[in-house]
């Protein structure tokens, strides 16, 4: 991350906070306790202004329970509501093709994954070979666009199939390969906003604490490192047609 871009982005984000909202308790509670680009930041022309209507109340107490005519808070307040909509997200850390994948001596892929996602170069997975994923672990992006992952996730494994058809082979990546490449992502992942600065959102794994979801670089440094395939680190052994 550059922390020069960091500053640059929570200073305007701020400025333009306190240049919207006038009201000192309400400007707190619409001010985030993390660093900038720990969750997604969105850009609307009309949040700030919605806040400030008389008929909106922003409530940023925990919900303890719904009940018949509304829901009531952690400090025992029960609001009244015509109508609840429920933003809960998604389990971004548990893929659902996990749950139909089996690799080689049966094992479900989300069982592999039971203590969270791993993945060599983010598309293979020791024990489960000749499988390459697209959008599977760190490859999302908070900051650019996915497309430009997938492009070069698709490079790669267009290469690898071109290696397996050619040599007419099995390709697998041995464990300690995955391992080894997952130890380097936690390592460039120290000091980003992810898993510093008070962060907490679904870009983590829950399971592991680990930065599983996204990509701890910059993008063009996923195609850099991850568009062309390279079959040393693989374990190569000759396809028994039958």
């Amino acid at each position: 991350m550059v922390p020069q871009a960091i500053e640059k982005a929570r200073a305007q984000s701020l400025d333009f906070l306190a240049a919207e909202i006038q009201d000192e308790e309400l400007r707190a509670k619409l001010t985030p306790d993390y660093d900038p680009g720990c969750k997604r930041i969105l850009i609307s022309n009309t949040y700030y202004a919605t806040m400030r209507r008389e008929n909106v109340e922003l409530v940023v107490d925990r919900i303890e329970r719904v009940t018949e005519r509304g829901v009531v808070t952690a400090d025992g307040t029960e609001h009244p509501l015509e109508a609840l909509i429920l933003c809960t997200g998604f389990e971004a850390a548990d893929l659902p093709i996990s749950h139909r994948v089996r690799g080689v001596d049966g094992e479900l892929l989300a069982d592999r994954w039971s203590g969270g996602m791993s993945a060599y170069r983010a598309m293979t997975v020791s024990g489960f070979p000749n499988f390459f994923l697209i959008n599977g672990p760190n490859t999302g992006l908070g900051h650019n666009s996915a497309i430009y992952i997938i492009e070069s996730q698709i490079d790669y494994i267009v290469g690898g199939i071109e290696y397996l058809l050619a040599d007419d082979t099995v390709l697998e990546v041995p464990q300690e390969i995955e391992d080894a490449y997952m130890d380097e992502l936690d390592r460039r992942s120290q000091g980003t906003v992810w898993v510093s600065g008070g962060c907490s959102s679904w870009y983590l794994d829950a399971r592991s604490g680990r930065l599983t979801v996204v990509w701890p670089e910059f993008a063009h440094a996923f195609r850099a490192e991850n568009a062309s395939f390279d079959p040393s680190p693989f374990r190569s052994r000759v396809h028994l047609s039958t």
